[in-house]
């Protein structure tokens, strides 16, 4: 699947898709399965990987819940039917649901939470596009993670970048550890990324500041060579367009935003309490949308 099995949150996900999932996707010649199987691997190693500690607030799989008991796992229908795969969490969007297992749209409230229904994780009957704080486009590729206050534990997963259409990553108010992932600004559909108010240690890794254009090869030799600097001959370039990003309130070490700033696409930008020293560099006037 394109990924090396090196963590235990990685092989719990496999296992999983192997011998619980009822939606038995297996590697095949099938280039459209095999894309789905990557999507539903990924997903599921998030979980795992933001559990380690202790299953999230809410919407945990039905499992996790009945040890902790942290929400209703008995939930009753508008039809009057129990379905243990539904679940209530807080958040500050609401659904719309397009039914079977399609997409669910959402609209955001702004400054104001809710208590909305969902499905809860690893529910192997419904795709994961249907599972709570997860949005997709029309094909049911992922492009947005919204788990706000659901008590993540652990660290992010260094293939979160494979989850190539996110375009959302808000995962603010939870308990998530570890460094930043130097590999997400590989993530050039992303425009939205706030980590705020966790327990991220190390620095913003530089690459995330003067992002690499990343090469995307066209060549159909596998063996082609790269150029000196690490970036395959024969390519486009694209760059992460991020335009927000919230880092604020974790326990970042000391560091300075540095002088060779080449992200210049965002708008919102929160460094409060997050670890920053040292004066503003006046390079950061190439930041010319930047309003807040």
């Amino acid at each position: 699947m394109g990924t090396n099995l090196t963590s235990q949150s990685q092989l719990r996900a496999l296992d999983w898709i192997a011998n619980q999932d009822n939606r038995y996707l297996l590697p095949t010649n099938d280039d459209n399965n095999a894309v789905e199987l990557l999507q539903r691997f990924l997903v599921v190693d998030f979980y795992f990987s933001t559990s380690l500690d202790h299953p999230w607030t809410d919407c945990n799989p039905i499992d996790d819940d009945n040890k902790t008991n942290n929400d209703n796992i008995s939930n009753v229908t508008s039809t009057g039917h129990r379905s243990n795969s539904l679940c209530y969490y807080e958040a500050n969007y609401a659904y719309t649901y397009l039914g079977g297992s399609q997409a669910i749209t959402y609209t955001f409230l702004p400054n104001q939470y809710e208590i909305v229904t969902a499905v809860r994780w690893l529910s192997t009957e419904y795709h994961e596009c249907q599972w709570a704080g997860l949005f997709c486009n029309d094909q049911r590729q992922v492009q947005a993670l919204h788990l706000e206050r659901m008590n993540l534990t652990g660290t992010l997963p260094e293939h979160l970048h494979l989850l190539n259409g996110l375009t959302t990553l808000s995962l603010k108010e939870n308990s998530l550890r570890g460094t930043l992932p130097v590999s997400l600004s590989k993530l050039t559909t992303l425009s939205a990324l706030d980590l705020g108010t966790n327990q991220f240690t190390g620095t913003v890794p530089s690459n995330w500041w003067h992002p690499r254009q990343r090469q995307e090869s066209h060549s159909s030799n596998s063996n082609s060579k790269s150029s000196a600097d690490g970036n395959s001959n024969n390519s486009n370039t694209t760059t992460w367009m991020l335009r927000h990003m919230s880092l604020q309130s974790n326990q970042l070490s000391k560091w300075r935003i540095p002088t060779d700033i080449g992200m210049t696409s965002l708008k919102y930008l929160y460094l409060m309490d997050a670890g920053l020293t040292g004066s503003i560099p006046t390079q950061i006037s190439r930041m010319t949308e930047l309003s807040k």
